[in-house]
């Protein structure tokens, strides 16, 4: 069907990464997963939903819903699974032509949720009381803590690493400076602005190389937020390293 983007992978006309093909269906992985193994199968004859596929080809649909998602409980061992598919822009279709996205779970995928009810509740207006925002920061850090707790082991009783460990021993590492923007309504909930400041570095890195030397690249990577940060506040970069090396005479 023209100007469908399934039907423009499937004639070979767009590229994806396929994963599994048969004779009615391809899988694919999408441009923006939810989470690791996400997938998606598609039938390669056109129709807008699952409810408009012919009775004979559902059996051969589910089939391949079925053998993609041994696939990866197989290889990325998830605690459970997601089947989902939309039928209509209500249900939140956005491609027109029937897909399932197969969605591997695990229990750690609810640290976006306590990062969220975290964001409502730094919300000054909602929580005005200093104290109330401090205790909270801490209930957030003690609930994240033991969501991540059961991942922290290097391998589970059957010898696998679970997918989540490295998350969630990043998280446990760096506890204790997480949720400041609970307790302190000044400290803002994400590091867009970090990011935004850095990103000029990081492509200017890529693009040249970095420095004459690992040495000058460091000291450029490590100088650069720290003048920035001084800008925000606005003092002057010059001034402040003078005031840093009399301070420190042995730098």
């Amino acid at each position: 069907m023209d100007g469908c983007p399934f039907c423009a992978i499937v004639d070979g006309r767009e590229p994806a990464e396929v994963v599994y093909e048969d004779d009615a269906t391809l899988a694919l992985f999408p441009k923006e997963p939810a989470t690791l193994g996400h997938t998606m199968i598609i039938t390669k004859r056109h129709h807008g939903n699952f409810l408009g596929v012919p009775a004979d080809e559902v059996a051969g649909l589910w089939s391949a819903v079925a053998a993609v998602g041994n696939c990866l409980r197989d290889v990325l061992k998830p605690e459970g699974m997601n089947v989902i598919s939309s039928a209509g822009e209500a249900a939140s279709q956005s491609v027109f032509h029937v897909h399932v996205h197969l969605v591997p779970r695990w229990r750690a995928d609810a640290v976006h949720g306590i990062y969220a009810r975290a964001r409502t509740v730094a919300d000054a207006e909602a929580t005005p009381d200093p104290a109330a925002r401090r205790a909270a920061a801490h209930a957030f850090r003690r609930e994240l803590g033991t969501l991540c707790a059961p991942y922290l082991p290097t391998a589970t009783a059957t010898g696998t690493t679970p997918p989540p460990r490295a998350l969630c021993r990043r998280i446990t590492k760096h506890l204790a400076g997480l949720f400041v923007f609970v307790a302190d309504p000044a400290v803002p909930a994400t590091n867009n602005a970090a990011e935004r400041s850095l990103r000029h570095l990081v492509v200017a890195r890529k693009i040249s190389g970095g420095t004459r030397s690992s040495a000058g690249t460091t000291a450029k990577m490590t100088l650069a937020p720290l003048f920035g940060t001084w800008r925000a506040q606005g003092r002057t970069p010059f001034d402040e390293c003078r005031r840093l090396l009399a301070a420190n005479p042995q730098i």
